[in-house]
């Protein structure tokens, strides 16, 4: 970020018009009296700060700086700074162009920096003399955590939080610090005159004006004339030329008059407001901002500006610009610290801090609670077999208790709920080392590699030292069935195992009368915790698939439970629902809690009639497919990998294009619901759909290739995958949902492409962002794709930065945030609407957008961050990297790259972003998956 704090805002746009050389020498300390203390004045000096008096030393000679942005003034006080850290943490440091020079004289090197904090051996290892740090932001945060360890090493002096504007700063360290207050002096008087100069070559043409600048790294800010922040935000343009060296090292101002007004989305209101203003690109080859594809305006309503000269002191530009603006309180223009006084809080957890598990979370019907995720080595402490077809190995270890893994706390292993997964990590072949995914502050991040091998299993027993696995075992007892029974079948005391999890936990309704269990063996350690633990008081009734009697188990049952064996081979589709459908009514008599574990197609039938028939509400429904028979059932053995609470996979989508559009047309039309009611013969469709026979022929007969539907003697019908597919939302979301459209505009894609737009909009005529705001439909459907979001709330909640603060949330992902962070202690959390109000805004002390840009242009992306440019902190949640265990990431991207013309943006292009609204990043965090939150602030003002 650049190295200077914010300018007085009636004073930046001019300002920047000049550079300033400053320069100066030294001025003696007139302060000291008599011989002795004269004597001191030449050894000591001693600074008054908020941590009290520091004595240091009047002449250093080897300085440490621990901000990056007070650099600019220690090199103009000639103060030998031996060394800094960088502008971002966890990376490499570049001298700015400004100072470089300076930097090489002396040397100075770069420290290393983190999220962390300070390396303290590295500045110890310096053996500086002094050290200063201080200033804002995050920095500042660390150096005032680490005080004490930095004052250990050498006097220590802190440039306070409350001096915000770059003459406070400066003063403080010429006068105070540094005993040079005439340095300080002769350059406010040249910075002064300068501005004078400046303003009386400047003419502002009448009417509304804005003021453009541009930083050292051409960085563009806009301001509105008489309002005292930045409000537009430029989403294309030229870089204007250098001006001359001898008049200025800095960037000229455009100064534009703005027409045809009229006022923005988010701001109309019969107050008159800044212009929404849109031209087409005017491009310099010199520039990297400019080389993008003139953008689409948003709505046809949008129009083309004109070509506008701009002309200041010393420079003329003609340049063509598109900006929004919009209007907010001139009060909201002060800097965080000023505002909330919370200047760390962009900082990393406290290195104790465990990340919290988040209760009350929603995803779809069903409530749950969300836990941090942790990478685990457990060791096996025993085996056991408890019957002839479940083996049972107790885990346990240092890691089962609290333990630190990369450097991060994290929590004793916890699993609430009677159904939790772990997931076990094997490796299909090399060392498992090379599979482990990487372990995150709150989360984990997997690794790609085609030996990974993961398996579902739920915690039968959880003990503070001990954890039970059950493992179903093949039949016969031969080969073993999958990767998990045969590392069970193998495991010895002193083997290791890794798991991670569970990531959630299910919470069960507050109003349940009654509570129905269904499974096949894959189910009876989540059936057996469940009778062990009793997490509700009412009657149970168990439903159980055995394939032998051998498989049966003690269960811990009360008075008042029931539980039937059903024998039948793994993976019977009919056995479970029969014994389900043969229940008398008393048996699901009121409020009813139903949960099922089991091959994913014999749940199908229990679905159904547990919806269609019992009347039982999702909300009081969760019935998981825990594996896929992939062929019939050969002996009493599944063909498919039936290892205990294996998630089974969605509906598969056809290899054949044909297939989908065939597909999407008999959902789009009802057939498939039709035929998921009753089976109809050719005619008797064709009538109740109004669609000729003969077309709808070759449409059946594609569908019965799909194996969605088959002949019968009362015409077709769906088959067990059709009836599959009509009960699965997600699956139907292939075919007619967001989804699919997101599939359809590929076809946009070449056009797309030459024409520099979404092939969305190609497609429907206008962004998906533009849809979203006008159909609640597309809204709902953007927020369904975000719904996985509440997962990794632990890791958001985790950072320091909601305690006692006003956050306002927006985004498609906003409502798993919001339940998330209604949690914190301290915490208001409010949501922001889909047109955010400059309020809103200036009333929060932080902003999350939430999954708000991955579906939006750049230049809709810019919109969005400028109408948030005036709040103090902004976090933004972006997927900025693929999820490695995704095998559809690169499909995914150019899908992405469909909807929004630009596809994922890695965390550095959203800062690229934000830069340009005024935003400087001050923080990434990995919440997992790929998901980052990426927390912004204002940028200081550029140097000198």
């Amino acid at each position: 970020m650049p190295s200077r704090s914010t300018l007085s805002t009636s004073l930046l746009a001019v300002a920047l018009c000049g550079g300033l050389a400053l320069t100066g020498c030294a001025a003696p300390d007139n302060e000291a009296s008599g011989e002795q203390a004269a004597g001191d004045a030449a050894t000591t000096r001693v600074v008054t700060t908020e941590q009290g008096d520091v004595t240091i030393p009047a002449e250093p000679q080897k300085v440490v700086l621990l901000n990056y942005a007070l650099a600019g003034y220690l090199y103009d006080l000639d103060v030998p700074v031996a060394a800094m850290i960088p502008e971002d943490a966890d990376a490499e440091g570049v001298f700015s162009d400004f100072w470089a020079a300076d930097a090489d004289a002396q040397g100075t090197q770069f420290l290393p920096w983190s999220t962390d904090g300070f390396d303290m051996e590295a500045i110890l290892a310096l053996q500086p003399d002094l050290i200063v740090a201080g200033g804002i932001g995050f920095p500042l945060m660390q150096a005032t955590k680490a005080y004490d360890q930095l004052t250990a090493i050498a006097p220590t002096v802190i440039v306070s939080g409350d001096k915000t504007e770059w003459q406070a700063q400066y003063e403080f360290l010429a006068k105070d610090v540094f005993a040079k207050p005439q340095v300080f002096d002769d350059a406010l008087a040249a910075y002064e005159a300068r501005i004078a100069e400046v303003k009386g070559k400047i003419t502002v043409p009448g009417g509304e004006s804005v003021f453009m600048t541009f930083t050292a790294d051409q960085s563009p800010f806009v301001l509105v004339e008489d309002r005292g922040s930045r409000r537009c935000s430029p989403t294309s343009g030229s870089r204007p030329r250098r001006c001359s060296r001898a008049a200025s090292s800095s960037r000229t101002r455009r100064v534009v008059t703005c027409s045809s007004c009229r006022p923005s989305r988010s701001a109309r209101s019969s107050r008159r407001t800044p212009c929404s203003r849109w031209a087409s690109t005017g491009r310099s080859p010199t520039s990297r901002r400019s080389r993008r594809t003139p953008s689409t305006p948003h709505s046809p309503r949008s129009r083309r500006g004109r070509r506008t000269t701009c002309r200041t002191g010393h420079c003329a530009v003609t340049t063509t610009s598109r900006w929004r603006c919009s209007t907010s309180s001139s009060s909201s223009s002060r800097s965080s610290l000023e505002r909330t006084g919370r200047c760390g809080a962009v900082g990393a957890a406290p290195a104790h801090a465990v990340p919290p598990t988040i209760e009350r979370n929603r995803m779809g019907h069903r409530r749950f609670t969300a836990h941090p995720l942790a990478l685990r080595a457990l060791t096996v402490m025993r085996t056991s077999d408890v019957t002839p077809r479940m083996r049972r190995i107790t885990l346990g270890g240092p890691e089962l208790g609290a333990f630190e893994r990369a450097g991060h706390p994290l929590a004793a292993f916890t699993s609430p709920g009677f159904d939790d997964h772990v997931k076990l990590v094997l490796a299909g072949e090399g060392p498992i080392e090379a599979v482990l995914p990487t372990q995150l502050a709150a989360g984990i991040e997997w690794v790609s590699s085609p030996a990974l091998i993961t398996r579902d299993y739920t915690p039968r027993r959880v003990t503070a030292t001990e954890l039970d696995l059950d493992f179903v075992l093949h039949a016969s007892g031969g080969e073993a069935e999958g990767p998990a029974e045969r590392w069970a079948r193998a495991a010895r005391p002193g083997d290791v195992l890794h798991v991670v999890g569970p990531k959630s936990s299910t919470l069960l309704p507050d109003d349940v009368d009654r509570v129905l269990l269904v499974g096949d063996e894959t189910a009876l350690p989540a059936i057996g915790r469940f009778f062990d633990e009793r997490p509700t008081d009412a009657p149970v009734h168990a439903i159980i698939a055995i394939a032998d009697d051998a498989a049966r188990q003690p269960l811990a049952t009360a008075a008042s439970d029931r539980v039937d064996w059903v024998l039948a081979a793994p993976g019977d589709p009919a056995a479970l629902a029969d014994a389900v459908l043969a229940l008398d009514d008393e048996a699901t008599a009121g409020s009813v809690f139903a949960w099922g574990g089991a091959e994913a197609r014999a749940l199908l039938p229990i679905r159904r009639h547990l919806a269609r028939t019992v009347g039982v509400p999702k909300s009081h429904t969760d019935l998981t497919g825990y594996w896929h028979r992939t062929a019939a059932p050969a002996d009493d053995t599944a063909s498919g990998d039936a290892e205990q609470a294996q998630p089974a996979p969605h509906v598969a989508l056809p290899d054949s294009p044909v297939r989908w559009f065939a597909i999407r047309a008999a959902l789009r039309l009802g057939i498939l619901d039709a035929l998921d009611e009753r089976a109809a013969d050719l005619d008797a469709l064709a009538r109740a759909h109004g669609v000729p026979a003969r077309a709808i022929a070759p449409l059946l007969r594609v569908l019965a290739d799909a194996g969605l539907v088959a002949p019968g003697p009362d015409g077709f019908g769906l088959t067990s995958a059709g009836a599959e597919l009509v009960d699965d939302e997600h699956g139907r979301e292939h075919f007619e949902g967001h989804e699919a459209e997101a599939a359809l505009a590929l076809a946009e894609l070449d056009g797309a492409f030459r024409q520099g737009v979404p092939a969305w909009q190609l497609r429907h005529g206008e962004t998906l962002a533009t849809q979203a705001a006008s159909d609640p439909a597309v809204a709902a459907a953007l927020a369904e794709e975000t719904a996985g979001l509440a997962y990794l709330t632990p890791a958001l909640v985790a950072l320091p930065l909601w305690t006692g603060a006003r956050v306002g949330v927006g985004g498609p992902g906003a409502a798993p945030v919001i339940d998330a962070l209604g949690d914190v202690e301290g915490a208001a959390v409010f949501a922001l609407g889909a047109d955010v109000e400059p309020a809103d805004v200036a009333s929060a002390d932080v902003v999350v957008l939430a999954r708000t840009l991955e579906h939006r242009t750049d230049a809709e992306s810019l919109d969005e961050l400028a109408r948030v440019a005036t709040a103090p902190l902004v976090v933004v949640i972006e997927r900025a990297r693929a999820d490695e265990l995704d095998p559809e990431a690169a499909e995914d991207a150019l899908a992405r790259v469909a909807v929004s013309g630009t596809g994922p943006r890695s965390a550095d292009r959203l800062a690229q972003l934000a830069r340009e609204v005024g935003f400087a990043r001050l923080a990434t965090h990995e919440l997992g998956w790929g998901i980052e939150a990426i927390v912004f602030g204002p940028s200081p003002t550029p140097e000198r």
